[in-house]
């Protein structure tokens, strides 16, 4: 993987959720996870974590906004380890904490990319498309790629 996709942070970040997760070996620990994700995020939100600055009245306060994006990730990840991809996207669209749909669209589908969840990723895409989203050219050809990928395949 580390070959043929540029390491970055995020890449980086999530790897280390992964190994986080396959140390929760029973799904009463992943959704206990999940539920320490909420609270994280509810705490991140209220000002009340001690190295986190609270989120500011405009809402701009980046590392703030940052480890909420990372809970969302992180709880995103465990519903996918419980074989739980519906529950997956909701909690994804639901606390992932950027105004830009189309951002979101991007992180949303790279982190089903990396599953390889080929059927999960077209109907996502889709579904944008069909809210108005106006996805990114990369994401355009992808989705041509996948799409065409997973005709042969049938």
């Amino acid at each position: 993987m580390a070959l043929s996709n540029s390491l970055n942070r995020y890449t980086l970040r999530e790897e280390l959720f992964e190994i986080v997760i396959a140390c929760l070996e029973t799904a009463d620990l992943k959704e206990i996870a999940i539920e320490v994700c909420d609270d994280l995020r509810k705490d991140a939100t209220a000002g009340r974590l001690r190295d986190i600055e609270p989120f500011s009245k405009d809402g701009e306060s980046y590392r703030a906004k940052e480890f909420v994006k990372n809970l969302a990730v992180l709880g995103w990840m465990c519903h996918m380890a419980l074989d739980q991809p519906d529950h997956a996207v909701g909690y994804f669209r639901q606390h992932y904490a950027e105004r830009d749909p189309e951002i979101a669209l991007y992180v949303l589908l790279r982190l089903i990319g990396h599953c390889q969840s080929w059927a999960l990723w077209l109907r996502i895409y889709e579904e944008a498309l069909g809210s108005g989203v106006r996805p990114r050219e990369e994401l355009q050809r992808r989705y041509k790629e996948i799409r065409d990928a997973s005709h042969h395949e049938h």
